[in-house]
Formats: C-alpha cells, structure tokens, sequence
C-alpha cells in the first residue's frame, strides 16, 4: 500500500515471502513449510523473492550498534529535515 499509492518512504526492503503458510508432515517426522498463494503488489507485478525495494535505503552498522546509535531513525530524521 505504501510503495504503490507513494504514502512515504520506504527505509528497508521486506522479506517478499507473503501468503498463507502450508505444512506438510512426513511419516519419518519431517516436516517442510511453504508458501501456498501467490502474492502480488497492486499493479500485478512480482511479489515473492523481490519484496518492496527502499527509496531511502538505511542499514545498521557495527559500529552504529557499539555507538548504541539508531541508524534507521537517524537516517529519516535526515530525510524529514531534508524536506522541509
């Protein structure tokens, strides 16, 4: 909703692994979860193992964690700041 109807910005990609989950049991005991939907954004396009991509792409740092610093937070303040 978001990426499709430009609500804001997006700071991280998603996972793109969406729909109802199925399960299957094997007799030996194992057992195997998958995806049984397909799933796709609003215009119809791709969903699954593509996601929503940033705009405004952030990540976290090692250094950013010992620094006990918040890099996502840090990195929209800058792009709400930006925009004013």
């Amino acid at each position: 909703m978001v990426e499709h109807y430009n609500l804001g910005e997006i700071g991280a990609a998603t996972a793109g692994a969406n729909g109802n989950k199925a399960e299957i049991t094997e007799p030996n005991g194992c057992r195997t979860t998958f995806t049984a939907m397909r799933v796709t954004k609003h215009d119809g396009a791709r969903q699954h193992l593509v996601g929503i991509q940033p705009t405004i792409p952030a990540s976290r740092t090692i250094a950013g964690l010992v620094a006990g610093r918040d890099e996502f937070l840090e990195k929209a303040l800058a792009n709400v700041r930006a925009s004013k």
